[in-house]
């Protein structure tokens, strides 16, 4: 296509098809033609070798300017849009919370809050005979984890309809045109700007929700230094509560943002896409659950492990990494092609997840048999992989091997697949049904 089909590809929705689209005509790496004498140098990169060199090299950087909607929508500079000083004060007060040694308290809110969900919601509408919205479900399911494992908030009902509904709007009106369509920034002057009265309230309403949380933490920690109980271990917001590396509350209350943003559609969507698969693939779920309910917990373990990476692969969430600008030359693997310093990289997920990858449209997951150290870099790689992935896998992983043991999943509406921010499985309803031994 000309470049000013391209420009029109990368601001709207059919992103992640047009990049699938030319790597099928050009191969995994291209330059993206802009129509536009003074526009940098834009490149797809869609090998993964190539993608690590460029991410894992210390001279890499985030495109900051590129973020500065989606800091509006945080209230500030955070964790996942800034750079410098900013960025490794909060990545060091950050990390501590996702190491090993608070896995399993996280591990103990999702069994809880799935048990819940289940009793709430599920069994009702088995009950009742009638089909759910999966991507909503999981919304639902999301919030409540995130919530209370990374903020120690017991989210009500209301409050999670209302945040999802507001994620949403944030989601449309400024992920997409900032964050994953990078031209809305450069030339902001071709395009209407999406900012609007309703996002813009989606906006402070999120913000205010944040603060809230944070009200109520530091309102029960009061009261837990007048208790004489044991203290509770450390979680993301007590570390964000308490760090000396945030100037204000302010700033913590973007961090906070930008995690419930973050990693709440992109793991509500890959557990809904990853269910949805198994309820197209039946056998392979009751080769699942035959592993799950049998006696060799490392085989069930690797199966479910499989599917999950087979179903992120298929379905990638993310259409991509985020946009970087690298800080020296990069060659290709044969040096025939040069990347020069200050070039704007965009990492596109659908080329990731299908270069070299046979029957890539299929959904397979024995095909990791033969490639068990293989990677799509679903969460990223180096120093800016994602912070959240322990959290993130800790979910999924708990919700299928619990739900995929006890229940079947019929599709009676295979709903179509949306890209705003995050590819979502619009309108896609399941029916559950109790699994009879």
């Amino acid at each position: 296509c000309n470049s000013f089909e391209t420009v029109s590809a990368l601001t709207g929705k059919e992103q992640p098809r047009f990049f699938k689209q030319c790597a099928e005509m050009v191969g995994p790496v291209f330059r993206l033609r802009l129509p536009f004498s003074k526009a940098p140098m834009f490149v797809a990169i869609g090998d993964v070798e190539t993608a690590k060199e460029i991410l894992q090299d210390p001279d890499t950087v985030k495109a900051e300017s590129m973020y500065k909607s989606i800091a509006a929508v945080a209230g500030g500079p955070n964790i996942f849009t800034s750079e410098g000083i900013h960025w490794k004060l909060s990545r060091k007060c950050l990390s501590p919370a996702f190491m090993k040694n608070h896995l399993d308290r996280m591990h103990r809110v999702c069994k809880e809050q799935t048990e819940e969900w289940i009793q709430n919601r599920l069994e009702p509408a088995i009950q009742a005979d009638t089909s759910f919205d999966i991507g909503e479900e999981c919304m639902y399911l999301t919030i409540s984890i995130i919530c209370r494992a990374a903020f120690e908030y017991h989210i009500k009902d209301g409050e999670a309809k209302a945040l999802m509904l507001d994620i949403a709007a944030v989601s449309h009106e400024y992920s997409v045109d900032e964050i994953q369509s990078p031209i809305h920034k450069l030339f902001s002057g071709l395009f209407s700007s999406a900012s609007s009265a309703d996002s813009s309230a989606a906006k402070d309403r999120i913000q205010s929700f944040a603060k809230k949380m944070l009200s109520a933490y530091r309102k029960r920690q009061k009261a837990r230094r007048q208790s004489t109980a044991p203290p509770p271990k450390e979680s993301l917001i007590s570390l964000i509560s308490k760090s000396t590396n945030y100037e204000n509350d302010a700033h913590r209350v973007a961090d906070i943002v930008m995690l419930l943003l973050s990693g709440q559609e992109n793991t509500a969507y890959t557990l809904a896409w990853i269910l949805l698969e198994l309820a197209r693939n039946p056998v392979e779920l009751r080769f699942l659950r035959d592993a799950l309910s049998g006696n060799d917990d490392d085989h069930a373990q690797q199966m479910l492990k499989d599917i999950l990476r087979e179903g992120m692969r298929l379905r990638p969430v993310s259409p991509g990494i985020g946009v970087r600008m690298i800080g020296k030359d990069f060659y290709l693997k044969d040096r025939a092609v040069v990347i020069p310093e200050g070039s704007l990289i965009m990492f596109p997920s659908m080329i990731l997840t299908r270069n070299e990858v046979e029957n890539a449209e299929e959904f397979r997951p024995s095909r990791w048999a033969d490639h068990p150290d293989r990677s799509f870099l679903a969460f990223s790689t180096g120093k800016r992989n994602c912070v959240g992935q322990a959290l993130a896998l800790a979910e999924i992983t708990w919700v299928l091997s619990r739900l995929c043991a006890k229940y079947d999943f019929e599709v009676e509406d295979e709903g179509k697949a949306e890209f705003c921010a995050t590819l979502k499985c619009v309108g896609a309803r399941l029916k559950a049904h109790k699994w009879n031994q």
